[in-house]
């Protein structure tokens, strides 16, 4: 019997336009093999995960364990910053956008859709400068009611109240996906306190949804901000930069690595 690995790579192979006598010198399987797996997933990705996702229970919130909130509420604020969901012939993928500089990051996200989804497998696709992290389920719309044609800071993104309660248990995982997708930790060049430089967190953001999504959390962790906008395209940017604040933000992993 052959892996879901082996599998997923005769069907991306596939797709890519390999004839089946290429896929099976490429990946050292029976020509037949190859046959038969394409034939029974009509030679898509998707289908396989479909097959994977039919045997999973998680379809909703009601179905997650602490730590799989835990988990979501981290992956919800990276969704909304780098990630976007795709609607494919019979499941949905959710791929997520991540620079290659932040492996811990990578690795993070990684993991929290392995513990949302533990039945259905991670892809990683390696592109010159970023790293695509991604998965089917047709439950990934339940999850992630956003989901939408267009840009975001062009449709409704506001939190549901399900996601609301969720992230008021875990709001620090919550801000840390904000920041780990549109936020930056620098250090800021400052003449007025003797020509020193300070540490300060930066959020920018398009979206009024997701910009009030960050000054909810903001607010409900207590972390004071300021806020100014790009006149030219209305980009909000948000401005943490008080001490106390930039601090307790490092200790509950707000930094990227």
């Amino acid at each position: 019997m052959r892996t879901y690995e082996e599998k997923k790579k005769i069907l991306e192979l596939h797709e890519e336009g390999f004839n089946k006598s290429q896929i099976s010198k490429l990946t050292a399987i029976p020509r037949g093999t190859v046959r038969d797996i394409i034939k029974r997933y009509n030679g898509y990705v998707s289908q396989l995960a479909e097959e994977v996702d039919s045997k999973s229970t998680c379809w909703g919130f009601e179905s997650l364990r602490s730590y799989q909130l835990k988990s979501y509420s981290y992956l919800l604020g990276m969704y909304l910053g780098d990630g976007y969901i795709v609607k494919e012939p019979r499941t949905y993928k959710l791929r997520v956008f991540l620079d290659k500089k932040y492996p811990l990051v990578i690795e993070k996200v990684k993991s929290s859709m392995n513990d949302i989804f533990p039945q259905n497998k991670v892809g990683m696709v390696y592109y010159s400068g970023h790293v695509e992290v991604n998965f089917y389920s047709k439950g990934i719309i339940r999850l992630f009611p956003q989901y939408g044609l267009g840009k975001k800071h062009e449709r409704d993104v506001s939190l549901s109240e399900e996601q609301r309660e969720i992230v008021k248990k875990y709001p620090w995982d919550f801000l840390n996906g904000l920041l780990h997708s549109d936020g930056s930790r620098d250090e800021n060049y400052s003449s007025k306190y003797k020509k020193k430089t300070y540490a300060r967190y930066l959020f920018t953001n398009k979206s009024q949804d997701i910009c009030e999504s960050f000054r909810f959390i903001c607010n409900l962790l207590e972390i004071e901000f300021k806020e100014h906008s790009k006149r030219k395209d209305d980009i909000r940017i948000f401005s943490i930069a008080k001490k106390e604040f930039v601090k307790k933000i490092d200790k509950n992993g707000g930094k990227k690595y």
